[in-house]
């Protein structure tokens, strides 16, 4: 194979060097050796001077200037070759020397569009790409917990809804999302009814909303039953199934509890359902959220962080607490009487407004003869501050809603790399006396 550019130059020069030192050596030998000639014959024809003209003298005398006419010949020979090797040796450009550069910080690698795009974990499966997630409403009262498999879904929100049916402050309610519809367990729950910020924040997913109830609007309430229809969500109501709403819920009464704390959704039956509902099942890209995953967790920030407590609200009545463990790299709380464990804490400070609903009566009201008001929770998704704790460290970010997908930055405004795993998101009042203390 014909040498390289930079093997055939040294070749070049290799073989040139060669020539001329080899050219070299030979030409001070012949200098050398015509020298000493020079010396012998001068000394012989000072002999001959002095002798007499004999014609065997001549002969030698004619000899010695032949070999005399030899020896100048090879020596100007070998100044020639001199002469020619000298010029015809190109001088080689300097070497430039290399400038010192910067090394660039190496930047972590992400997760392929393959993975889960809710979780970044790369053993998603090869069905569910491109296929819309389903977004289930779960309910957080206290008789409601533990819930029943919490740390299965991909995303769970939780957020403020209205006032407690005990009237001890007010409630909050899930949302939890799974990317791959066809893997959700058979006993999600306990259900509960659908609210305005809820439906949302699931069309930033592109998602099928599965719900038992919701809320009806009247007077300045804007109720779930108009977003639903102006927003036209794909949604699954069982109070309205399409069928036999036991294809797809049930109650479970073991736990001696008030009926509405007792429903639940069979998530492995939902495929059959969103069939029968024919809905769509492929993604719309530009109505889906893909969060971006770096390829392997790493730390979000300097800051440490082993306990994040929040607070969604001053009207809340309950505060939860994320306590990091090192041994697997999560942060768990137990405020949902279970062990609930995720990879990322992201709080999203958003503006509320509490909405009247005046003269309420009936469905939804814990007090079938009461004429007081139900206080609702409105969320603006006006984006604002917000953190993200993850692998024992905190960042502070900023949030927006940009073409109708969720955008978390950094300080530079760079899109923040989650860490691949699961992801509990508090959204928290800006203006409601929501907090978040970490330490």
């Amino acid at each position: 194979p014909r040498p390289s550019r930079p093997e055939a130059r040294i070749g070049q020069v290799a073989a040139t060097g060669a020539v001329f030192g080899g050219t070299l050596v030979a030409g001070w030998h012949f200098r050398a050796r015509g020298w000493f000639a020079m010396r012998k014959l001068r000394a012989h024809e000072d002999v001959c001077k002095t002798a007499p003209d004999t014609s065997a003298a001549r002969v030698r005398g004619g000899a010695m200037q032949h070999v005399l006419v030899v020896i100048l010949a090879v020596i100007c020979a070998c100044t020639l070759v001199f002469t020619c090797v000298g010029c015809g040796q190109q001088e080689e450009p300097a070497t430039p020397t290399p400038s010192t550069q910067i090394a660039e910080p190496e930047q972590p690698q992400t997760a392929p569009d393959t993975a889960n795009p809710l979780t970044g974990a790369l053993d998603y499966n090869s069905k569910a790409q491109g296929k819309r997630p389903v977004a289930i409403v779960v309910e957080n009262n206290v008789d409601a917990r533990p819930q029943w498999n919490m740390n299965t879904p991909d995303i769970i929100l939780e957020g403020e809804i209205e006032n407690s049916e005990n009237n001890n402050g007010t409630d909050s309610r899930m949302l939890w999302i799974y990317a791959d519809y066809t893997d959700v367990p058979s006993k999600v729950g306990p259900m509960r009814s659908a609210r305005p910020p809820f439906i949302k924040f699931s069309e930033l997913f592109d998602a099928i909303f599965i719900h038992w109830g919701m809320s009806h609007s009247k007077g300045k309430y804007v109720g779930a039953s108009t977003v639903f229809s102006k927003d036209k969500v794909d949604h699954i109501n069982q109070m309205s199934f399409n069928g036999d709403s036991t294809l797809l819920f049930g109650r479970d009464s073991s736990r001696n509890v008030a009926s509405w704390h007792t429903a639940y959704c069979k998530g492995d039956k939902i495929p059959q359902a969103i069939k029968l509902y024919k809905f769509r099942t492929d993604i719309d890209e530009d109505s889906f959220t893909r969060l971006p995953f770096a390829l392997q967790a790493g730390d979000m920030a300097k800051k440490s962080c082993k306990k994040v407590k929040v607070k969604l609200s001053k009207k809340l009545n309950h505060a939860t607490t994320w306590t990091y463990k090192v041994k697997d790299g999560l942060y768990h709380s137990k405020d949902y009487k279970q062990n609930t464990k995720v990879e990322n804490v992201i709080v999203l400070f958003d503006k509320t407004k509490y909405v009247e609903k005046k003269n309420y009566k009936g469905a939804g009201s814990f007090n079938v003869n009461s004429t007081k008001s139900e206080i609702y929770t409105d969320y603006k998704l006006a984006g604002s501050k917000g953190y993200i704790a993850s692998n024992g460290t905190v960042a502070k970010i900023t949030w927006s809603v940009e073409d109708g997908k969720l955008s978390m930055r950094d300080a530079d405004g760079e899109a923040v790399l989650l860490n691949p795993g699961r992801s509990w998101i508090g959204w928290a009042s800006s203006n409601n006396g929501g907090t978040i203390k970490l330490s």
